[in-house]
């Protein structure tokens, strides 16, 4: 009689194929895909660490290779930064309209409306069009709003049509910031990773383990020079995740 735990699969790996029948196949599997899905959150926290440190040291728009420490000939992959972009948007609707109805009221529309606290009147009296419930107010359109962010977008602060910008006479309601990094990596020979961690030159976190020594001239029966260790890496860890 099956296990009413174990979950058929075809093309089984052997870990799973070897599990204690007590356990099942499936529990092999669950266990596999736990490991793989903690492997995956620490891959990714790595990641994140690695490219913010990069673009922390070489700036926005650098472009770095990544050869090998045994023969800089020998390109890994290549790590670019994203040139710098901002982005803006707004945080505060009825500041911003404020400050677009007194500075730019040629950019306004004009529109009636009920009287605030007049509303249940104007249901019963509006039958007899009573001139008294409502009124004509100033309003800015919603594509009067998006120059304003398109503007301070390009101009990276808040700004104005008549170039007023900043905090302190720039349009209020309206926040730039400058935006995420990305960090693109084209890999050129990535295999030579998996080589370059066999041979102990580096973990698999990235950290160069040895450094090849400088090349001296040697005299005639001279032994070559010993590797030279590198400083002690510094290894990521995560706790009950990120």
């Amino acid at each position: 009689m099956s296990n009413p735990t174990d979950t058929p699969a075809a093309d089984l790996p052997d870990a799973a194929e070897q599990a204690p029948a007590p356990l099942g196949r499936s529990n092999a599997l669950a266990i596999k895909a736990a490991v793989a899905d903690r492997n995956k959150t620490v891959a990714d926290h790595a990641h994140r660490v690695a490219t913010a440190a990069f673009a922390a040291e070489l700036g926005r728009g650098a472009t770095r290779v990544a050869v090998s420490p045994l023969d800089p000939e020998q390109h890994i992959t290549q790590v670019t930064v994203s040139a710098a972009t901002y982005s803006a948007k707004v945080t505060s609707r009825s500041r911003a309209d404020a400050w677009v109805v007194e500075n730019y009221v040629e950019k306004t529309e004009e529109k009636t409306r009920i009287k605030p606290g007049f509303e249940a009147a104007a249901l019963a009296a509006l039958q007899d069009l009573a001139p008294y419930l409502v009124e004509t107010v100033r309003v800015v359109p919603d594509h009067v709003i998006q120059e304003l962010v398109l503007k301070s977008k390009l101009a990276h602060q808040p700004m104005g049509w008549g170039g007023e910008v900043g905090k302190e006479d720039g349009p209020p309601g309206i926040e730039v910031e400058l935006t995420s990094p990305r960090i693109v990596i084209t890999h050129r020979n990535p295999s030579l990773i998996d080589d370059l961690i066999l041979q102990g030159v580096i973990d698999h976190e990235g950290n160069v383990l040895t450094v090849p020594a400088e090349p001296e001239e040697l005299a005639v029966g001279e032994a070559d020079p010993a590797p030279v260790a590198a400083p002690a890496p510094v290894f990521l860890s995560l706790v009950g995740g990120e």
